[in-house]
């Protein structure tokens, strides 16, 4: 679901902001040149920093949320949301677990708006702000919203804005409390 081009910047600010380890400095080291270089150092870098890999549906929660989080705040409009929504589903080979979050009932909006065949645009633009306010108001904030990520930058905005709250990171080394 990331732009593995970007991982090693996202490495970069995970130094910056403490979080060390041999896979961490490599992958930050690497331009985006071999993407299956970065690809090969993500799961070493995730255990550098005690970061568990997050299921595909764990990740689509996260992503999904700051979809719906940047429509409420006029960042993104109704086609956009549904743009991204497909591109994630997409990306992922549709998997049905998506449809049980709301915004993974959009996989197929995007279409009806392009094609001549979809519902009216009015319709769908109700349908995309009743699924971003349902995707926003679960029991739980997304999984992932409580580990370290960068301050800056795409993926620091995808999953910082994920949670409204999340403990302070935990550095290597330090007890856990």
């Amino acid at each position: 679901m990331a732009y593995v081009e970007r991982l090693p910047w996202w490495a970069a600010q995970w130094l910056a902001d403490g979080f060390d380890g041999t896979a961490v400095r490599e992958l930050a080291g690497l331009d985006a040149s071999d993407p299956h270089e970065i690809h090969d150092l993500i799961p070493g870098a995730f255990k550098d920093m005690a970061i568990p890999i997050p299921t595909s549906l764990d990740a689509a929660q996260t992503v999904f949320h700051n979809i719906a989080r940047r429509f409420t705040t006029g960042t993104l409009n109704e086609r956009d949301v549904a743009r991204e929504v497909q591109q994630i589903c997409m990306l992922n080979g549709h998997p049905a677990s998506f449809a049980q979050l709301p915004l993974g009932e959009l996989d197929t909006v995007h279409d009806e708006w392009e094609g001549p065949y979809g519902r009216p645009p009015t319709e769908l633009k109700a349908l995309i702000h009743q699924k971003c306010t349902e995707h926003l108001t679960p029991t739980t904030p997304p999984p992932y919203a409580r580990y370290p990520v960068p301050r800056t930058g795409e993926i620091g905005r995808t999953l910082e804005t994920a949670g409204e709250t999340r403990p302070p990171a935990q550095r290597p080394g330090e007890p856990r409390h």
